[in-house]
């Protein structure tokens, strides 16, 4: 091999060996990282030559950890048991693991190569020990653009233009269809893109509608044929109504839209049993205020989205009453009085 190649792999194959083998539990010696040359890569290497590389690393900016062993007498100290810092701890890489595995919100193939990324993240130590259960065969879309809606986002949001985009829909063949108009054609979407966030493990698109004046949440795996309208200028978010000409206050937002559902919010107060206060602050965040606590269940007050009301009220009772607003508490009157007729009639 042409010494001036083999000077110039050699960083390179020795950082590959530290980041493959070597972490705060499992420090390298020279000897080692020599050993793994030849095995590795074929490469023989003098121990001056790698403790020169691995000092042009630490100067390249690599967090290189190593134990000194003073040696004394005006000699030079020993440096010895190198291991490299990797970006994530394996705590951090087991949480972005089990979530992709669990979120199924991936196609199994897309979610494999992502799982696979991050192992390559860690040394191989970090593989034998990690508990990364089967790749489950439940993902809830096949739509393989989740990635590429992401990007193409961000970057409409970057440049602020609108986009244009079909929706998909799940029909009874268990397929996805874009979503069409009552004559049949496929219906495309002008949308004007804020915020890209994540709740309840799903993706989604806070944005504009070009047909109307408020917020919309979409699914981002559910877009498809998604492009960047190059001549629209995003419509600001501080021109819609309800805005009050001011910036979104997206914490809030989020705190109040518990589903993502769209729609105004209210002021609401709902009479809770008091175990269930975990999920209340789950759901509401940390602007809930309560009142009237008895020994079993206090008011909780808080401001949500009413379709979110609704649903929350419905998944909880009858730990949960809503007291108020009149209107959204006789809406779900009217909902359980229907539920009511239709599980008391009989059926054939």
């Amino acid at each position: 091999m042409n010494s001036e190649l083999h000077k110039k792999q050699l960083i390179l194959a020795i950082l590959r060996i530290l980041e493959r083998y070597s972490d705060e539990n499992h420090p390298l010696t020279q000897q080692m990282i020599k050993t793994r040359l030849e095995k590795d890569y074929n490469m023989t290497a003098s121990n001056k030559a790698i403790k020169n590389n691995l000092e042009l690393l630490e100067e390249f900016g690599y967090d290189i950890c190593y134990t000194v062993i003073p040696r004394g007498s005006g000699a030079s100290d020993i440096k010895t048991d190198y291991y490299l810092i990797h970006k994530l701890s394996d705590g951090q890489l087991q949480l972005l693991i089990d979530n992709v595995v669990f979120s199924g919100k991936l196609p199994k193939n897309q979610a494999k190569e992502l799982v696979d990324t991050l192992y390559s993240l860690s040394s191989d130590h970090f593989k034998t020990k990690a508990i990364i259960a089967s790749m489950p065969d439940s993902a809830t879309t096949t739509n393989q653009s989740l990635f590429l809606n992401i990007e193409t986002l961000n970057e409409a949001i970057r440049r602020e233009r609108g986009v244009s985009f079909h929706y998909l829909e799940y029909h009874t063949d268990s397929k996805l269809h874009k979503r069409i108009r009552a004559d049949g054609s496929v219906r495309e979407y002008i949308i004007n893109p804020y915020y890209l966030v994540t709740k309840g493990g799903r993706n989604y698109l806070i944005c504009n509608n070009d047909k109307h004046d408020s917020l919309s949440n979409y699914r981002v795996d559910r877009i498809a044929d998604i492009r960047i309208l190059e001549n629209k200028v995003r419509k600001p978010i501080s021109a819609l109504k309800d805005s009050n000409g001011a910036p979104l206050d997206l914490k809030k937002y989020m705190d109040e839209h518990i589903y993502m559902f769209a729609g105004k919010s209210v002021r609401a107060q709902l009479r809770v049993k008091k175990f269930l206060l975990d999920e209340m602050y789950d759901r509401f965040g940390s602007s809930i205020r309560f009142k009237d606590e008895s020994e079993d269940s206090v008011t909780a007050v808080v401001t949500a989205n009413e379709s979110a009301l609704l649903q929350f009220a419905k998944e909880l009772m009858p730990h949960i009453e809503l007291l108020s607003p009149r209107s959204v508490r006789e809406k779900l009157t009217a909902d359980l009085t229907e539920a009511m007729r239709c599980y008391s009639a009989e059926k054939n």
